[in-house]
């Protein structure tokens, strides 16, 4: 599989992008309305390349693929068996382990199209597995079923702009639920959301608080979203240092809707691209080149996925935990004192 991935992403996926990019080019400036409105028929190609190589949903593990199959158990008779066999006709046949996968992400990270192609791409990779977690059979059938057959895109909506939302408990969205648990609201504001500009995008993951009197850790849930919903407004795409990253792009949305290794891999590749920016020398710097798109997405992730310093403190509490035991990883990494009885 990996020698048919490298030929993969070497002789179609990265000759591709230029396409893509005269595409994109042609559709208007960054930021524009036009450039999310319609997918380079090059990317849908691919995807079906990526089918035919046997490379779709490689990043579905075994025990992802029992989950998402699963999804379909609740659902008796004819019905409930229809879905399970199209779940499983998206899923690998033999699945990768994370170890093996991690191998062919390696390869797909040399092409920007490579992931997309081959359905591995985020946000979709975290909201299909979320789905396959706790879906019911009907939401599996309208949400999953699309987004592991490549026809829909989502969109996981978590930060906010006008609050420290790297930390979750400051979230101020709210989700409030009725009474027979049948219908949410959906009220708030919401940025970044990576996916949310695309033509395709279908789906909102919207994290929202929904009991403000339960302690922190206990406040919140997910909120499934249509994108379509007449609630949701104003989803506009933001640009990064100058880029769109169309046609997914990353928006700024407005709800008032009704619905049914983190730190060290940023960091260490965008010291990979710095170099490579200063030996290009002029030519890593000028704008429609690669090394600083890739230079602006990466620099953007070490917030969009969470600062690192957040992912610094609670790899510190997780080790301190381990050593010290709880009460003394308290200590250790808020410097506090437990307190005494």
């Amino acid at each position: 599989m990996r020698e048919r991935l490298w030929a993969f992403v070497h002789e179609e996926c990265i000759p591709a992008e230029e396409s893509v990019e005269a595409f994109l080019s042609a559709a208007g400036h960054p930021g524009e309305a036009t450039r999310f409105a319609v997918v380079p028929p090059v990317i849908e190609a691919l995807k079906e390349r990526a089918r035919d190589l046997g490379l779709w949903n490689v990043w579905a593990d075994e025990h992802m693929c029992h989950l998402a199959a699963g999804r379909a158990t609740d659902d008796a008779g004819p019905c409930g068996v229809s879905l399970r066999r199209d779940i499983e006709a998206q899923l690998p046949a033999e699945p990768l382990t994370v170890s093996e996968y991690a191998l062919l992400a390696e390869i797909m990270g040399r092409s920007e199209l490579a992931a997309l192609a081959c359905n591995c791409s985020a946000p979709d990779t975290g909201n299909m597995e979320l789905l396959s977690r706790f879906a019911t059979p009907g939401q599996a059938r309208r949400w999953l079923l699309p987004l592991l057959q490549g026809r829909m895109r989502s969109a996981f909506l978590m930060t906010e702009p006008d609050v420290a939302s790297s930390d979750a408990r400051n979230i101020a969205c709210a989700i409030a639920v009725s009474d027979d648990g049948a219908r949410a609201t959906v009220s708030g504001r919401k940025w970044w959301a990576t996916g949310a500009c695309h033509p395709q995008c279908g789906l909102f993951l919207v994290l929202g608080v929904s009991d403000a009197g339960a302690r922190p850790t206990r406040r919140h849930s997910i909120a499934l979203v249509p994108a379509s919903a007449p609630g949701v407004r104003d989803v506009t795409p933001l640009l990064v240092f100058g880029y769109d990253d169309a046609p997914a792009g990353h928006a700024s949305v407005t709800l008032d809707a009704l619905s049914g290794i983190k730190v060290f891999v940023p960091r260490v590749a965008l010291a990979v691209m710095d170099r490579a920016i200063q030996v290009h020398g002029g030519a890593g710097v000028e704008g429609r080149g690669l090394l600083a798109r890739a230079y602006a997405g990466m620099r953007c992730l070490r917030i969009a996925d969470g600062p690192d310093d957040v992912h610094e403190r609670t790899l510190a509490g997780l080790e301190a935990r381990r050593v010290l035991g709880a009460a003394g990883a308290r200590e250790a990494v808020t410097g506090r004192r437990p307190a005494k009885l």
